[in-house]
Order: C-alpha cells, then sequence, then structure tokens
C-alpha cells in the first residue's frame, strides 16, 4: 500500500471501525483520519483502541459540510 493517509468516513459504526483497526495494525506507514457525525449507528467506543495511537485523528463532522471536509482533507493533506 502507497498511500500515506486514509480518510475513513463514519469510522465510529461497525464495518469502519473494524476497517480502521485492521488499517492500523496491518500497515505500520499510514495514517487515519476518521470523521463520524456520532449519529444513532456510530460508537465511539468502537475506536477506543484507535484513539490512542498517534496515527489516528477522530473528527466529529458531517461529510456532507462540503467546508468542513475540504479542511479537514487539506489539513491532512489526503
Amino acid at each position: 500500500m502507497n498511500y500515506k493517509r486514509v480518510l475513513v468516513t463514519g469510522g465510529c459504526g461497525f464495518i469502519g471501525s473494524h476497517f480502521i483497526k485492521y488499517l492500523l495494525k496491518k500497515y505500520k506507514n499510514i495514517s487515519v483520519v476518521n470523521v463520524d457525525i456520532l449519529n444513532y449507528a456510530a460508537n465511539p467506543e468502537n475506536v477506543r483502541e484507535a484513539a490512542r495511537d498517534k496515527r489516528y485523528r477522530f473528527y466529529k463532522a458531517d461529510i456532507s459540510d462540503y467546508g468542513t471536509m475540504a479542511a479537514i482533507m487539506k489539513k491532512h493533506r489526503i
């Protein structure tokens, strides 16, 4: 994998959180940016372990908010 940063949307949900855990475990040279609005399907406890990893960043945001998403992607050079 040649990626340096991976953006995961909905990363506090069941599938997203498992994907984040997989990425951080398998690829030591990447960082993960998780964007989740934390609605009914999300549980921050799902990424508690990942949150301790310095390669992980979380943003509570709505992916339909263009300005916020553009700022996150620019900041992390995604």
